[in-house]
């Protein structure tokens, strides 16, 4: 929401009426999912609730995918943001708002740590019977020993070249809390050429996978 505001602010007369019409909605979109967000957690704190509590149901990852990527070319000249949702994609199951925040995270950091520009490129594929989201950039990248610890808490701050960018080091410790919730899971990989792979999956809903099993 605050990358949104400030491209408006600071690019308002370079953008075009359909980008900051864009923008603005998805400021209105994630606003919203901040707020149920927050509803969640004061009923999971008032109720004693000791684990991250999520509603799983069906739904279409690859429109939760183009949701999130929705404006993102407008927020910077300097990265180029490609996108690559096959058709017939399996829908998942877990939590749209969860989801909806975890992509969120894993997209502001590929802008976040590739200060320099360049390609960002989100990819959605099927995997047997899961389906893996990729967002990959071409910035600092990750050191090997720390590929695991950022998703730690209050790591961030300590981990190589990220460590000057700020931040307190919780977004991609709720990132992977949310994936892990709902029965997925979200890693960190180099990509080839330098940069880093975020990888985020979740399970295919089991109706659509016995659909899809050949009968004997």
């Amino acid at each position: 929401m605050q990358g949104f505001a400030s491209t408006l602010d600071a690019r308002w007369d370079k953008m075009s009426d359909v980008e900051r019409r864009s923008a603005v909605r998805t400021i209105a979109e994630r606003s919203r999912s901040l707020g149920r967000l927050m509803d969640h957690l004061l009923l999971g704190a008032r109720a004693g609730a000791k684990e991250l509590q999520v509603q799983v149901e069906s739904f279409d990852l690859g429109e939760r995918v183009r949701a999130a990527t929705l404006g993102m070319p407008a927020l910077s000249d300097k990265h180029r943001v490609e996108v690559d949702i096959p058709h017939g994609l399996p829908w998942v199951d877990g939590d749209t708002l969860a989801t909806d925040i975890l992509l969120g995270q894993l997209l502001e950091n590929a802008f976040k740590y590739s200060p320099d520009g360049g390609l960002i490129r989100v990819s959605v594929w099927r995997d047997g019977d899961r389906v893996v989201v990729t967002v990959e950039d071409e910035g600092v990248g990750i050191a090997p020993d720390d590929r695991d610890r950022v998703f730690e808490r209050f790591v961030q701050a300590d981990s190589g070249d990220r460590r000057r960018f700020g931040g307190v080091g919780l977004g991609l410790y709720i990132a992977r809390s949310l994936a892990r919730a709902q029965g997925g899971d979200v890693t960190a990989h180099p990509r080839p050429g330098g940069g880093t792979r975020m990888r985020f999956v979740l399970g295919a809903t089991r109706a659509y996978i016995e659909s899809d099993t050949p009968k004997r």
